[in-house]
């Protein structure tokens, strides 16, 4: 059997084969990293524990140093600059990948399909995300020990992977 000139079918050469698209493998991006790639679960508790240093440390030094009324009026200005703290660093994290804590442990907030940092507005819906974690009686926080990518919930729903600076 011919067709197209008189070839036979076999020797024309299928748009879908040239790019070996028989072998597409969808999931084949998503296991980009290899386990020793991606972020220990301890070192990412650690990175966060700094990041909340960072962000906390103005209710703790201005709680201390105030006292009664001005204590309260204090506070309202405390829960500004947190909330300023708060985007500054996942302004960055977006940008670049790193927080304070990440950039301290040599970690990485990477998309898990190109490798690049995940953009701002995906980091701003992480955090939101991160809420998610929390509502699941932590569990979406302890979900990095057993997932093959060390995801928490967040990670999954905004396609992030947190990995090691040398990866």
């Amino acid at each position: 059997m011919s067709s197209l000139g008189g070839q036979p079918e076999e020797e024309i050469p299928g748009y879908a084969l040239d790019l070996e698209a028989a072998k597409y493998d969808p999931l084949a991006s998503s296991r980009r990293y290899e386990r020793g790639q991606l972020a220990h679960w301890a070192v990412r508790i650690a990175s966060s524990v700094i990041d909340s240093a960072v962000i906390g440390w103005p209710v703790i030094v201005l709680y201390t140093a105030t006292s009664g009324h001005r204590q309260s009026e204090a506070m309202n200005y405390v829960r500004v600059l947190e909330l300023a703290l708060l985007v500054m660093v996942a302004s960055w994290e977006g940008r670049t990948g790193r927080t304070p804590g990440k950039a301290l442990l040599r970690l990485r907030l990477v998309d898990q399909f190109d490798g690049q940092p995940v953009g701002t507005k995906r980091a701003y819906r992480r955090r939101v995300a991160h809420a998610l974690d929390a509502l699941s009686c932590g569990l979406g926080f302890l979900w990095p020990l057993w997932d093959a990518q060390r995801q928490t919930f967040a990670d999954k729903v905004t396609n992030a992977v947190v990995v090691t600076h040398e990866a």
